[in-house]
């Protein structure tokens, strides 16, 4: 038969353990969050969705092409909005709300977050964060 002792650092080491792996599914289940500071770039989506996807530009659940000047073929940046994206409307209000893709149509007027910018025609990247604001 076991000691007390030995029972109770084993129970000590299982809460330990236990502790550690729902902190771990905590981390891994809270998803996309909001973004902080300032926006990197804002303007109106171009075009988005399946149109997009099928010209190549980035992989990505979702596609979109923020740019300004729509004359310009290599202005603005795509964008490509994942699982990973956070995504919120704030049109009307000042709270943003959590959203789906379904609100990324071309001609809404965004505020997009991201990393790194490639520099292709037109530049490319990961949407970190979206909001649209109009």
């Amino acid at each position: 038969m076991p000691s007390t002792m030995f029972l109770a650092v084993r129970s000590g080491r299982q809460a330990t353990r236990t502790a550690l792996l729902l902190a771990v599914l905590v981390a891994c289940e809270s998803g996309p969050t909001a973004p902080q500071g300032p926006p990197q770039h804002t303007g109106p989506i171009l075009q988005a969705g399946d149109d997009l996807a099928r010209l190549g530009y980035v992989e990505g659940d979702y596609p979109m092409w923020v740019n300004e000047d729509p004359s310009n073929e290599c202005g603005g940046y795509v964008f490509a909005v994942d699982s990973e994206s956070w995504i919120a409307d704030s049109r009307g209000d000042l709270d943003r709300r959590e959203a789906g893709t379904d609100i990324l149509v071309p001609g809404a007027v965004v505020e997009v977050w991201f990393d790194l910018i490639l520099d292709t025609c037109p530049g490319r990247s990961y949407a970190e964060a979206v909001n649209r604001i109009e």
